[in-house]
């Protein structure tokens, strides 16, 4: 690649394989340059520019716990739009993984996204929705 190296302000590259929803890649590059226009370079129209939200430290995902069996003594409402993260759920013989995980107690239409990959690196993904009144 003909490119002028005092116009990158910064070069990442990542060598293991990079997720992005059901995309698999075997790593990526990320050119930053100083106007953010990669110094006039011209891209091939047949490249791949994705945006991604970099590496991100690993964080703890916060679920309540309702140990009352009367749901009316909580008086903290759930106020949660992500309610439920877990990234090592596995599948038994069959394909199949049961998962529960309690609502917001705000109304709406929540979208489930499941998402995920075998050993081989494969990938696959999946959606539905449900309502809470």
């Amino acid at each position: 690649m003909a490119f002028n190296p005092r116009k990158v302000k910064k070069l990442e590259v990542t060598t293991r394989r990079w997720y992005i929803g059901s995309l698999s890649f075997p790593g990526i590059v990320s050119y930053t340059t100083y106007q953010g226009d990669l110094g006039g370079f011209k891209l091939n129209p047949k490249s791949v520019i994705l945006n991604y939200e970099g590496l991100q430290q690993q964080r703890e995902f916060y679920s309540p716990l309702y140990d009352s069996k009367n749901p009316g003594e909580n008086r903290i409402p759930d106020q949660r739009y992500l309610l439920f993260w877990n990234p090592y759920t596995t599948l038994d013989a069959n394909g199949h993984s049961q998962l529960e995980f309690n609502t917001s107690d705000i109304p709406g239409e929540y979208k489930i996204v499941v998402e995920g990959m075998v050993k081989d690196g494969a990938v696959g993904s999946t959606s539905s929705t449900f309502t809470v009144k």
